[in-house]
């Protein structure tokens, strides 16, 4: 147990003030009575073993080998690149 002198202070109890930060902080962090039945989660699973796949999009380049239709809303572009403006000197 640990022992407090009288000129020390003591961190048993916090500040009021502090308390109600607490108090408010954790009344919108933790669950209440909502009623989430048939809610989907919004957070996806990772794949944990072989042969498992992840949720989503398969990952396949679909627009490939138009470099013309890529640059084609550039500010400016040459030779199917992007030109950026010189910033640093």
């Amino acid at each position: 147990m640990l022992s407090v002198g009288r000129d020390q202070k003591s961190f048993a109890q916090p500040e009021p003030r502090l308390e109600m930060m607490r108090d408010g902080l954790l009344s919108y962090l933790l669950p209440g009575d909502e009623n989430t039945e048939g809610l989907e989660g919004i957070s996806l699973r990772v794949a944990s073993g072989e042969g498992e796949q992840l949720l989503g999009a398969a990952d396949v380049v679909t627009d490939g080998n138009n470099p013309h239709d890529v640059v084609e809303n550039a500010p400016a572009a040459e030779d199917d690149y992007f030109l950026v403006p010189k910033v640093i000197e």
